[in-house]
């Protein structure tokens, strides 16, 4: 229940300073969101499928934002490639321990010089 609302802290945390969980069902399942990116988070230890990122591809498509993606699991190989085809920027977090990491190169990216 607590994810979405430590999603939007570190969406704030990266730039987007006007992040807030979002539970608009014209974007589809989207967990947070600002002016310019929407996120879905998943929060338990398993891996984040293709068609978890594709319906996030679709959701952020229907406004043109920047489609970003944090679980505190892992991603399939394909989704891997998926996103990155995309550029769906992908995280990792550790709410008990409080880290953030890329799970990709715009993530990476993402956490050392913020949501650019």
């Amino acid at each position: 229940g607590g994810a979405e609302y430590l999603i939007a802290a570190w969406m704030r945390h990266l730039g987007e300073s006007n992040a807030g969980t979002s539970h608009e069902t014209r974007v589809g399942r989207v967990a947070a969101a600002s002016t310019r990116c929407v996120a879905q988070v998943r929060n338990d230890a398993g891996s984040v499928d293709l068609e978890a990122v594709q319906e996030l591809v679709a959701a952020a498509a229907v406004d043109g934002r920047r489609a970003l993606f944090f679980t505190s699991g892992s991603y399939a190989e394909d989704a891997e490639a998926f996103a990155e085809q995309s550029g769906v920027v992908l995280f990792v977090y550790d709410a008990v321990a409080g880290t953030l990491d890329g799970a990709n190169e715009l993530g990476r990216a993402a956490v050392l010089d913020g949501l650019k």
